[in-house]
C-alpha cells in the first residue's frame, strides 16, 4: 500500500511540475552586427570573479586586455607561422576537433615543450561557416587566427606579470584590508585582440567560434547569442 501511495504521489507531482525550459530560439540576425565590445564583455562574464566588478571596472579591465593584445602584436610583426618559429613553438595540425559535448576546441597550447595543436576538422568547420555567412576573413585564414591566439598565451605566460594579474577584483574587504583575485578571462580577451591585430582579421575572432557553434551546437549558439543581445 505504501509503495502504491508513493507511486500515485509521484504521478500527481509530475502532472503539476513546471515544464522543462525550452531551448532559446535560433538567432536569425546577421552575426556581423554583433559589436566587438559585446563579444569582449561576454568573454569577461565567463570569469568566476567578473560579478565582483562594477561596470566601470569591467570596461577598464577589457580595455586593458585589448590594448595589451594590440601592443604585443605591434612588437611581433610577421605571420603567425614565422612568429612560432622565432619563439621556438612547434606547430602541429591534427585530425579531429577535440569536441566534448558543446566544448569545441580549435587549437590548444602546451607549455612544456612549447607547442600548438591545430584541430583540422574544427578549422575547416570555421572556414565553411564563415563562407556561408559571408564573413570576410582575408587576409587571414582560420588557422592563422587560432595559431596567433595560442601564441599570445605563450607570450603572456613568459613575462613577469601576465595579463590576468594586471587588473584585479576585490574578493574581501574589511576596513583597509583588501583581498584580491586576478581575472583569467583577460587572457582570452587579450588573445583575441592579438590574433586580430597580427593577422589583419577584420572581425572579432570570437565571432568565428560563434559561427562554428551554429553548425555543431545550434542550441548553444542560440544561448550565446541571446546573452550577447542582453549584454
Amino acid at each position: 500500500m505504501l509503495s502504491g501511495l508513493r507511486r500515485w504521489s509521484a504521478q500527481r507531482a509530475a502532472r503539476y511540475a513546471a515544464a522543462p525550459p525550452a531551448d532559446p530560439p535560433p538567432f536569425e540576425g546577421d552575426p556581423r552586427d554583433i559589436p566587438a565590445a559585446a563579444l569582449d564583455r561576454h568573454l569577461l562574464a565567463a570569469d568566476p570573479q567578473a560579478y565582483r566588478l562594477s561596470r566601470a571596472e569591467a570596461e577598464a579591465a577589457i580595455a586593458l586586455a585589448v590594448a595589451d593584445g594590440h601592443a604585443l602584436a605591434a612588437q611581433h610583426a610577421g605571420t603567425p607561422q614565422a612568429l612560432a618559429a622565432q619563439l621556438g613553438v612547434r606547430v602541429e595540425t591534427v585530425l579531429g576537433n577535440n569536441r566534448f559535448g558543446t566544448i569545441f576546441q580549435f587549437a590548444e597550447y602546451a607549455a612544456k615543450p612549447p607547442r600548438v595543436l591545430l584541430y583540422q576538422t574544427a578549422i575547416e568547420t570555421v572556414a565553411e561557416a564563415a563562407a556561408r555567412h559571408a564573413i570576410p576573413l582575408l587576409p587571414a585564414r582560420p588557422e592563422d587566427v587560432y595559431l596567433a591566439h595560442e601564441l599570445y598565451h605563450h607570450l603572456d605566460q613568459h613575462r613577469r606579470i601576465p595579463i590576468s594579474r594586471a587588473a584585479r577584483a576585490t574578493t574581501f574587504a574589511l576596513g583597509p584590508l583588501r583581498l584580491t583575485s586576478g581575472l583569467h578571462s583577460l587572457a582570452e580577451i587579450g588573445a583575441c585582440s592579438f590574433a586580430a591585430a597580427l593577422t589583419g582579421l577584420p572581425c572579432h575572432p570570437r565571432l568565428l567560434d560563434l559561427l562554428a557553434l551554429r553548425t555543431i551546437a545550434p542550441a548553444a549558439a542560440a544561448a550565446m547569442e541571446a546573452a550577447l543581445r542582453r549584454g
